[in-house]
């Protein structure tokens, strides 16, 4: 029987890694930011390392795919004429491990949160910001985050921290990666050699999917280099919040910390939502690569079995 979940795990693990250590890059540069006042400069920092990040992604499955084309092509090119003129009882023979498929080039969906920023934004240049306004914005921030991550997975429903991790997972392998065991019908080759075959135009469903995604985090770009900007200074009547040398507010030390906390809060929600992007995109080349080499190795394996039989 062939088995595959060992390879499967290998593949992953190094990416989670690598973007579980991009993310603590950025909670770091948010603890910097709640010292240092800069706003849009953290806001920036954080989305170029993302796109680069993501851009990086999608090259290494390209380049994956490249060579998976190629390998594919000659296989196809020669066995095709096998592979089709095998019976139903020859096919069954092979035994498989079947895992399920959803990919949804169109996911993760962009959503426009610039209103909101800006809302918020202008709530802190007005000088309103005070301990009730700061609880009620956090009370309301994790149902509206929760609503938006299910949105951005093309989802009717909200969708919580807890769940993400398993939403995420039927989102492209809608049987929560089930494995089971299973003998191989004739229509499954079929499909499989046509998806084989179709590589190509998936590599360029995937440069096109790769603008889109560099697109929704350059809007993101766009949209914080055009936010306003709350500079703290200190003077010796408390604390002064300056929006622009015609709009400025004196506050004391605790009203100044409302104003920072809120400040924190929706960069701190902002953050999240870029975060889910990124996980979403990467999870998904995973599977791409995943599927992509998963059916390149039935191929190779039912091939094997059959020069075995004959």
């Amino acid at each position: 029987m062939f088995s595959y979940s060992n390879v499967l795990n290998n593949i992953n693990m190094d990416n989670r890694i690598e973007l579980s250590d991009l993310i603590t890059e950025c909670v770091n540069d948010i603890s910097i930011l709640n010292e240092a006042n800069s706003i849009k400069d953290a806001f920036l920092n954080i989305i170029n390392k993302i796109i680069k990040f993501i851009y990086n992604q999608y090259k290494n499955l390209l380049l994956f795919l490249e060579t998976k084309i190629k390998d594919s092509n000659s296989i196809i090119k020669k066995y095709k004429p096998l592979l089709e003129s095998l019976s139903d009882s020859e096919i069954s023979e092979f035994i498989y491990e079947k895992i399920d498929y959803n990919i949804d080039l169109k996911i993760p969906v962009y959503i426009d949160i610039a209103a909101f920023i800006d809302k918020n934004i202008d709530i802190m240049a007005s000088g309103s910001v005070n301990k009730a306004s700061l609880y009620e914005l956090k009370e309301k921030l994790p149902i509206k985050l929760s609503n938006i991550r299910g949105q951005i997975m093309g989802l009717t429903r909200s969708v919580t921290i807890m769940d993400f991790d398993i939403e995420l997972e039927r989102l492209f392998i809608p049987s929560k990666r089930e494995v089971f065991e299973t003998r191989m019908a004739k229509t499954e080759l079929m499909n499989m050699i046509k998806d084989v075959e179709n590589r190509p135009t998936l590599e360029k469903q995937i440069k096109y999917d790769l603008k889109r995604i560099i697109d929704i985090f350059d809007e993101y770009r766009r949209k914080i280099s055009n936010m306003y900007v709350l500079n703290y200074t200190s003077n010796s009547k408390g604390i002064e919040i300056k929006l622009s040398p015609e709009n400025k507010h004196t506050l004391s030390i605790i009203d100044a910390n409302y104003y920072i906390e809120y400040q924190s809060t929706i960069i701190n929600f902002i953050v999240d939502i870029i975060k889910t992007y990124s996980v979403v995109v990467d999870h998904k080349l995973q599977v791409i690569k995943e599927k992509v080499q998963r059916e390149s190795e039935i191929l190779k394996q039912l091939l094997l079995l059959i020069d075995k039989r004959r």
